[in-house]
């Protein structure tokens, strides 16, 4: 079972950096800046 549960992390490892590039390429490629989209829809906090 040790075995089973080793072999699923390690393949986790490449699973989420595979993710990670494909998010990071889909926002790079996007127009714009996400930041400055979500603060214009969304304004900031004042007290």
């Amino acid at each position: 079972m040790s075995k089973y549960i080793l072999k699923r992390l390690a393949m986790m490892i490449p699973v989420i950096l595979g993710m990670s590039f494909f998010i990071f390429v889909i926002l790079e490629m996007a127009p714009g800046d996400p930041a400055k989209s979500y603060w214009v829809t969304r304004p900031p906090w004042k007290p």
